[in-house]
């Protein structure tokens, strides 16, 4: 089984309306992946160069001519990458108590980002 992702760069074999693979582009690398005979009629229609792909299918190993064949089973559109933006401040701005009467206290999260709350020292006492 395999499942890869990658960048369509274009369409091999048959005619223009029902080829039968089709070349992915995966990190540096030139894929040519077979299409099942059921999903040929439709991938010109839903798909064009530079679309982000993502296919499952089996492999099939040729030990004579030393050949592995990639046969799709589904085939998923994937929306664009988007560009990342630079990060704003690689250390998270510290918040300072307000008062001399209170202290910030470290609240656990899941996120990597520190998150503070407010506590009272005088809490509960007159």
């Amino acid at each position: 089984m395999f499942n890869l992702e990658g960048t369509l760069l274009g369409f091999i074999g048959g005619n223009s309306s029902r080829p039968k693979a089709i070349v992915l582009g995966v990190e540096d690398e030139q894929i040519a992946i077979t299409l099942p005979k059921e999903l040929r009629p439709f991938i010109t229609r839903s798909v064009s160069a530079g679309d982000r792909l993502r296919c499952i299918g089996s492999t099939q190993v040729d030990f004579q001519a030393g050949v592995i064949r990639l046969k799709s089973h589904q085939v998923f559109v994937l929306p664009p990458v988007e560009q990342e933006s630079p990060p704003v401040s690689a250390v998270p701005a510290q918040p300072r108590a307000s008062s001399p009467g209170q202290r910030l206290a470290r609240v656990p999260r899941l996120a990597d980002t520190p998150f503070y709350v407010r506590v009272s020292r005088n809490k509960g006492r007159k």
